[in-house]
């Protein structure tokens, strides 16, 4: 509950939050002005202070007086000032939350808490827990108001949750990239982490390969540009919040044609078939020569020469094209063997850099006998036959495949290999840990398969992506915590999904909206499409909420296994607009023999909110003038009550000077000008200018004075000017 709580504050949608909890009357969506808080959630450690900032949105034109209500916290944390007054022109106030220690057990005086258990054995004292203001709504509501638009009563909310510091998140991974040589692209990294306590965050970025990838970091914004030939690099991005927790983010960028030919397994009989994949299309085609040889490993035997031809070939990619295969036919004998084969394939490097190689050789594989396979498999497929029967027609022909509390802890990836018509198998029962990623991609007929009561503690996403026709998954009473994204995508029609009985359930069903037509904060109108994470078997209907903003349709429907048709979003009052989705329903049917409804262990949850639209920034403050400084000297002109932005995005700095009398530098909205030292009684103009993070801008110019010394008010002026920059004279 915390997690969802935490992040539908996350991403700014604190109306929306506040009426999904009860915090909110409805009637609040319907008018103009609202409550606006920075960070959008606030999670605070115990005795230490943390701050935020209350925005009132639009700017009042008159005094207003906000009380910061604590409710039934009052005892538990401490809000200073209790107060709020706005007068028009204030851009923001500032609050600070402290919570006070957690209090000792009441059974010992001491505050030291019973040890009679503290050797860690079963029976021992559990964590105390949280009270009821482990997770609480802030409520800030406007007690007098000299404007109208901000009517006694109004209300706006801040989540805050008292916990323990808690690491960043990656949020949204920045998938791998294909560029063309020289080609760039540009990423905005707070879009990609979550923190959950609302820290600021710094990141730091690194290339494995700077000859095919460079990388340029500004603040949050990060380009990278490809080199002048094909290659591949890996972008690791470090963010790290303010008491050093860190999470790190890879992406692969891949240059030019950077060719890669996958493994591949194979059986006697039938063809090894190698898929050759190339980042980017190529205007002309790129041939590319191999060879075949051993793999040079004393634990595989190596195929005969005879069973795959010719020790060499090529293969080649037209232009425009980014995929072929290999086709390599492998001889039959008839006989399932009893050990594996392989042999390797050993594309050739370009001799004039037309292209790279990703990989520099794949392997085949060459298997079919099932002595090979797990113990309690291979009884089960052999019967009273020898390791060498049955044959490839009796295992193709299997339709069931019973294992049920067959003692089984292990299972190997090709343990189904060959048994092509399977249409149910049951492994429930076992001391199954873990599955192959590829165990039924042999057995792509299954309509049932039944893992209830096993020790499983995760899934790969594409475990059940072959099986596109299963009807019925029984995961019950595992030890599972959490879905992967993509683990149903390509199941069509599941009509029984059992995940009851697992540490994570009810595991939350929800959409994800994603803006397809550029950024998200790119002007309005936005095309949108919903997806499922981690994806749905069954299809799904979803009203969409919007602050600020209207969509058509009002529904998003998505069909089985696909994302939505495009949902259009456009902005009617600046930006800031929010798309939410409501929590999806789950189908009623209900299985026999127990008559308990189909779809057990699912939770329907609602979107998180998706914010959407950048507004510029404007200047709402003057640089003062008479601007005075001696050569060599370091002057800080402030920036924070210069520009503003309406909705809340932060702001980006750069400077000029002409002439270019000085040098310069940005501390966060701070100006560091320092004069050269040679420079003579001259002036220069200084223009500022400041990019929000959706690209828009504006500039501020004023006039900077360079003499020897400084006359008394200038020296007083500038006093002034680092104390209001927080620095020291």
């Amino acid at each position: 509950m915390l997690a969802r709580f935490l992040s539908i504050a996350s991403n700014g949608g604190l109306l929306v939050a506040a009426c999904a909890f009860g915090l909110l009357p409805a009637s609040a969506f319907a008018q103009d002005a609202r409550f606006f808080f920075e960070p959008g959630h606030l999670g605070i450690e115990r005795t230490v202070p943390k701050g935020y900032n209350v925005r009132l949105l639009p700017p009042p034109t008159g005094e207003v007086t906000v009380a910061v209500v604590l409710g039934e916290c009052a005892e538990e944390v401490r809000a200073e000032p209790a107060t709020l007054v706005f007068t028009p022109g204030t851009r923001f106030l500032g609050v600070t939350l402290t919570a006070r220690a957690k209090p000792p057990k009441e059974d010992d005086e001491n505050g030291e808490g019973d040890d009679e258990h503290d050797d860690g054995e079963e029976g021992g004292d559990e964590e105390e827990e949280e009270g009821p203001c482990a997770l609480f709504g802030l409520t800030h509501r406007v007690t007098a108001s000299a404007d109208p638009r901000f009517y006694r009563g109004l209300t706006g909310v801040l989540l805050v949750a008292i916990t323990a510091n808690q690491p960043p998140q990656v949020s949204r991974p920045i998938p791998d990239q294909a560029l063309d040589p020289r080609g760039s692209a540009r990423f905005y990294l707070r879009q990609s982490f979550f923190e959950p306590d609302g820290d600021p965050l710094s990141f730091a970025v690194t290339t494995s390969d700077d000859q095919a990838a460079t990388v340029y970091l500004n603040d949050n914004v990060l380009d990278v540009v490809a080199g002048h030939s094909p290659g591949k690099a890996l972008i690791t991005v470090v963010a790290t919040e303010s008491q050093g927790l860190m999470a790190e983010m890879v992406f692969a960028v891949r240059v030019g044609a950077l060719v890669s030919i996958a493994d591949a397994v194979a059986t006697e009989g039938g063809t090894a078939t190698l898929a050759v994949a190339m980042a980017r299309p190529q205007s002309r085609a790129v041939t590319v020569p191999y060879r075949l040889g051993s793999d040079g490993r004393a634990a595989t035997a190596d195929a005969d020469a005879g069973e795959y031809g010719a020790a060499a070939g090529r293969v080649t990619l037209p232009a425009g094209e980014t995929e072929a295969t290999i086709a390599i036919a492998i001889a039959d004998d008839d006989v399932i063997e009893p050990a594996e084969e392989t042999f390797v394939l050993t594309p050739q490097p370009a001799t004039d850099r037309s292209y790279a190689l990703e990989r520099s050789r794949a392997v085949v594989v060459v298997r079919e006998g099932v002595c090979d396979r797990s113990p309690e498999v291979r009884d089960a497929l052999r019967g009273d036959a020898a390791c060498t029967e049955p044959t490839v027609a009796a295992l193709a022909g299997r339709r069931a495949l019973n294992l049920a509390a067959s003692g089984l802890s292990t299972l190997q990836t090709d343990d189904l290999l060959g048994l092509g018509e399977l249409g149910s198998i049951d492994l429930s029962g076992n001391q199954l840990e873990a599955l192959p990623p590829d165990l039924f991609a042999h057995a792509s007929n299954l309509r049932v398969i039944d893992l209830g009561e096993n020790r499983l503690r995760g899934l790969a996403s594409t475990t059940f992506a072959p099986i596109a026709n299963l009807r019925a998954l029984r995961l019950d009473r595992n030890q599972i915590d959490e879905l992967p994204a993509g683990l149903f995508a390509g199941i069509r029609d599941l009509l029984e999904l059992r995940l009851e009985g697992n540490p994570g359930a009810p595991f939350p069903l929800g959409l994800t909206l994603t803006r397809t037509d550029g950024a998200p904060l790119s002007p309005s109108p936005a095309t949108i499409r919903a997806t499922f994470a981690p994806g749905v078997p069954f299809p799904v209907a979803s009203a969409l909420t919007v602050e600020n903003g209207t969509a058509s349709p009002a529904e998003i429907t998505l069909p089985v296994g696909a994302a939505s048709d495009t949902v259009t979003v456009t902005a009617t009052a600046g930006g800031g607009t929010r798309l939410t989705a409501a929590a999806p329903s789950l189908p009623t049917t209900r299985c026999v023999p127990d008559g308990l409804p189909c779809f057990l262990g699912l939770q329907p949850v609602a979107s998180t909110p998706l914010v959407l639209f950048a507004t510029a920034p404007t200047v709402q403050g003057q640089v003062p003038a008479g601007i005075e400084i001696v050569p060599g000297d370091t002057l800080r002109v402030p920036f924070g009550e210069v520009f503003a932005v309406a909705d809340g995005q932060p702001l980006s700095y750069s400077a000029a000077i002409d002439p270019p009398m000085a040098s310069w530098r940005f501390e966060g909205d701070v100006l560091l000008l320092t004069a050269d030292e040679g420079v003579e009684e001259g002036a220069a103009t200084v223009t500022v200018t400041a990019v929000s993070a959706g690209g828009l801008s504006a500039s501020v110019s004023f006039v900077v004075t360079f003499a020897p010394t400084l006359r008394p008010f200038t020296a007083g002026w500038r006093h002034a000017l680092s104390e209001e920059a927080g620095q020291k004279p």
